[in-house]
């Protein structure tokens, strides 16, 4: 479905030869059909002020009545994806990709996931790279819960505190996604990968793979060795090495069994 946005233009366009170029024909066609564009933007104002991705305030309130998920103090772009979580918790078949598509929409992009199974039915989720609060440790623990297949031990590990050494991270993430076999990627920032060799991409994930970094085109552009994987916008981009990490974890991580 597309917004049409000139109903008098588009009738004008269809006109029979014999009736174009007639001032009279044009000006009954643009009496009658004005009304309609206005119609069509009316339409198209509700439908997209309605929608999850574009509601502000009262609307995104609304919304969330629906879903029983109510605001609890959150500004519309935390409420937003809290809320975009839990249709995705809804419409969830417990695969993995759901479990990272719902954690993803909850943790912010400075944190990194990192997504393990083992024998037997067990997935571990691991919050790295970003302090979580209590409070967001337990909506997400819920949010796993009903997202998981029935029958699946999951574990959510996820630190309360990090303490800064050395250096930075060095991660980045995509800012368009990549299809399989290409040797450019765009990134936000590059100067991340300054002096890599090799770079994980959406480690932890099923897509999962380690290239390798062959230039820095500018500053969100790089190029590499071809992907293997088909890699979506704010995929996770790392330099690929035993010590690449900028904070260790300051206090115990805590975990929830589900």
């Amino acid at each position: 479905m597309s917004k049409i946005t000139d109903h008098v233009a588009a009738a004008l366009n269809r006109e029979p030869s014999y009736f174009r170029g007639s001032s009279n024909t044009e000006a009954i066609l643009t009496a009658l059909l004005s009304p309609f564009q206005d119609l069509e933007n009316a339409f198209w104002q509700i439908l997209e002020e309605t929608t999850l991705s574009h509601a502000i305030g009262a609307q995104l309130d609304a919304i969330g009545i629906l879903l029983n998920e109510p605001r609890a103090g959150y500004a519309d772009d935390v409420y937003r994806r809290r809320l975009k979580a839990l249709v995705r918790v809804l419409r969830s078949f417990g695969r993995v990709r759901d479990i990272l598509k719902v954690t993803r929409l909850l943790i912010d992009l400075g944190g990194v996931i990192r997504l393990t199974q083992s024998p037997p039915a067990t997935v571990t989720v691991k919050i790295l790279e970003l302090a979580v609060e209590d409070l967001l440790h337990e909506i997400l623990t819920s949010f796993l819960r009903n997202t998981a297949s029935a029958g699946v031990r999951l574990i959510v590990e996820s630190p309360t505190s990090l303490t800064p050494f050395r250096m930075a991270p060095k991660i980045t993430f995509l800012s368009s996604g990549a299809s399989s076999g290409v040797t450019s990627l765009q990134v936000t920032d590059s100067s991340r990968l300054i002096g890599a060799s090799q770079l994980i991409i959406d480690e932890g994930t099923v897509r999962e793979e380690i290239v390798t970094l062959t230039g820095i085109s500018s500053s969100t552009s790089i190029t590499c060795s071809t992907t293997q994987e088909l890699h979506e916008v704010r995929a996770s981009v790392k330099v690929y090495e035993a010590d690449r990490y900028g904070f260790s974890v300051g206090q115990l991580s805590r975990a929830s069994e589900l």
